[in-house]
């Protein structure tokens, strides 16, 4: 077990919502779907970068639930009333609480309700959102690349279950009884879903409120959904679904938990046996299945009341042995895994549990526990939910007010609060540069921990330590993994400038030496790769395109530029990185002999000026012969035109809007990404 282990708050910011409820929280990758709230919810898109000020990394998006009702068309034929009226007592009580027949018959139905969004990755770097409300409407929301909103698009989901999977053939008219009003509006009635494979095949796994699994398959280029196959289980109404490999665990509305089988080489499901059988009404809404390399076997997670209950589980999904654990309290609000043998569990009176499975032998499973300090208020605020980023660096928790505590304000019932926190035993430094990153997208919550730990002022020894760059020396080969380290070294002394200037109201002289160094020698490194690149592109049959005949002209009087401020840098007593400046100088300058390109032949297109046409010399670079400024593009370094441009979204460096131009100075397999800081380039909205 780990010893003292903590939670520390890094930020914490205040949320209106009409609702609450348990598991408000759930994330993939980066991004959270917070779904407190009954008529609409948000999703939280974690920033490449945070100032002092931004009270939460996350960018936040009010999104409001859909209002269709795809069954509508199937209940009009049917006589509710007569239903009704005919039904006994509790049969009545049912009907009354069914959201179709509420909406039906009711003189003011209520508006409906979120039940389930979960986000879902999609090609190119896309995100979507996947909704399903009280109705059964499952909806799409994707975000638009120009203004980054997100807009719902009608999916054929509902009309693929009413028209293919169980087409009608019961007339209206023979649904005079309650009975068989529920089984006929329940096959149709989707309750929960979840995203999986089955192989290559994008799938999702639906069910419906008497017990049915549907499995279809999604298209990314149409956003249409096709049956593979469809399974009825043993359960009453399915109120959460999870898949892992080649395993399925549903849990319903009785409380009841199976475990259900895939065959992928049949596209069949089998039902293999229930995890938890007895029908006491506790709903699951979490559940965690892992595979540890460890023990050969499945860990299996999920929560009843205040009770954890683990199983392991062989490949072939028969359990090997099982365990319960008690966590004080009256419930469980948030369940999340560290490792597939770690987890973290939060209780509705505030305690956060560390939680590992061990396995002395076959037949024992053992679960224990460490209660995990934090600065989290709970004594006026309770935890209803928890999520974790993707390389579980940062943690969410999502807090209301508990009935004790008292507040002016008259909006104060709904408030909700936020916190963005990290664990002791994650060290996100550590993690990012033992990492090999073809762009630092993969690791935008590493690099978001790092600048919440600034912002704060933590653990700066740690980072001082790193960027210690008197002690800095080039290597004997400059390559990619020298870039890599140093671009990191870079985004940690930008996030200390700006901690500096927002408390001391400016950057202190050695911060900016260091910044100044850092931009510089990664800039000829990025400058060297490019033109090492090139040198192999051109051959005695095959020459340079214009715009790579421009961009090494223009890359090279870059370099020039940028070696002669090193090399007349202010020499004095002061300047700590004058050894690294000295030997950085002369290992880059032999680098960039050796790659350079002698430019009398080039026979490019010189470069005008947007404000007078003048035109502009290479050599003179940042001005036209007039004195106007010309931009330059950070990757490419040619002039920047007035026209909407794209940028870094960490650094917001410039970089031109031709990207199949840019695309010609990187190999094929190669991504065009930001020269700085590594993140992978973005559209300027303007």
């Amino acid at each position: 077990m780990e010893d003292n282990l903590k939670i520390t708050q890094l930020a914490l910011s205040e949320f209106k919502v009409d609702a609450a409820h348990d598991f408000c929280l759930t994330s993939m990758g980066n991004n959270i779907v917070l779904s407190g709230n009954s008529h609409e919810f948000h999703i939280l898109e974690m920033l490449h970068s945070v100032e002092l000020l931004i009270p939460l990394p996350y960018h936040v998006k009010f999104v409001h639930v859909s209002q269709d009702k795809p069954l509508t068309s199937l209940i009009n034929p049917i006589d509710l009333v007569r239903i009704y009226e005919t039904s006994n007592a509790m049969e009545s009580q049912e009907l009354s609480l069914e959201p179709l027949y509420v909406y039906e018959c009711s003189v003011e139905p209520a508006k409906p309700r979120i039940l389930q969004a979960d986000l879902l990755e999609g090609p190119d770097n896309t995100t979507l959102c996947f909704m399903l409300n009280t109705y059964g409407a499952c909806d799409i929301l994707q975000k638009d690349a120009i203004t980054h909103e997100w807009t719902t698009i009608k999916t054929n989901i509902n009309q693929v279950l009413i028209n293919n999977v169980f087409p009608v053939n019961t007339p209206s008219k023979d649904i005079n009884k309650f009975s068989l009003f529920k089984n006929f509006i329940g096959t149709y009635t989707i309750t929960a879903f979840t995203w999986s494979y089955i192989g290559d095949l994008q799938v999702i796994y639906v069910a419906t409120a008497i017990g049915y699994v549907i499995v279809l398959k999604f298209c990314y280029e149409t956003r249409e959904f096709t049956e593979l196959f469809h399974y009825k289980t043993s359960l009453e109404r399915i109120t959460y679904i999870a898949a892992k490999d080649n395993f399925l665990i549903v849990a319903c509305t009785q409380g009841q938990v199976g475990l259900l089988q895939i065959q992928p080489t049949k596209m069949a499901l089998s039902e293999k046996h229930y995890l938890w059988s007895k029908k006491d009404r506790m709903g699951c809404r979490k559940i965690l299945m892992n595979y540890s390399q460890e023990c050969k076997s499945y860990f299996l997670v999920f929560c009843k009341g205040a009770h954890i209950l683990a199983y392991r589980l062989d490949i072939e999904g028969n359990i090997l042995s099982n365990s319960t654990l008690y966590t004080k309290g009256i419930k469980i609000s948030g369940l999340e895994h560290i490792s597939a043998n770690e987890f973290i569990i939060t209780s509705i009176v505030g305690n956060i549990t560390y939680v590992r499975i061990s396995c002395p032998s076959t037949e024992e499973l053992v679960l224990e526990t460490q209660n995990i300090e934090h600065d989290l208020d709970i004594t006026n605020l309770q935890i209803l939910g928890m999520a974790t980023s993707k390389s579980r660096s940062l943690w969410t928790f999502f807090l209301s007010r508990n009935k004790d505590y008292t507040h002016q304000s008259k909006h104060s019932p709904n408030s909700a609060f936020v916190s963005v926190c990290k664990i002791s035993n994650h060290d996100s430094l550590i993690k990012l540069i033992n990492l090999n990153l073809t762009t630092m997208d993969g690791a935008i919550d590493l690099v978001m921990a790092i600048n919440l730990d600034i912002i704060n002022n933590l653990e700066m020894d740690k980072y001082q330590d790193f960027m210690n760059l008197n002690r800095l020396n080039p290597p004997k080969i400059v390559n990619d993994a020298l870039l890599q380290k140093l671009q990191i070294k870079l985004i940690i002394v930008r996030n200390v400038a700006k901690y500096q200037k927002t408390k001391y109201k400016s950057v202190k002289h050695n911060t900016e030496m260091e910044l100044d160094f850092l931009e510089s020698v990664i800039q000829m490194i990025y400058i060297n790769q490019r033109l090492e690149y090139l040198q192999t592109v051109r051959t005695p049959d095959v020459k340079l395109s214009s715009f790579q005949e421009l961009s090494v002209a223009c890359m090279q009087s870059q370099f020039s530029r940028l070696l002669n401020g090193l090399i007349n840098r202010d020499d004095n007593e002061t300047n700590h990185l004058r050894n690294s400046v000295e030997n950085y100088s002369k290992v880059l300058k032999t680098e960039y002999e050796k790659c350079c390109f002698e430019t009398d032949g080039f026979k490019y297109k010189p470069e005008r000026c947007e404000m007078c046409d003048a035109e502009i010399s290479v050599t003179t670079f940042d001005k036209c012969r007039e004195g106007h400024a010309v931009r330059r593009c950070t990757i490419s370094y040619t002039q920047l035109s007035m026209a909407p441009t794209k940028y870094c979204p960490h650094c917001y460096a410039l970089v031109t809007d031709n990207m199949f131009d840019l695309k010609e100075l990187f190999p094929p397999n190669e991504v065009v990404k930001c020269t700085f800081c590594r993140f992978l380039i973005k559209h300027d909205n303007v």
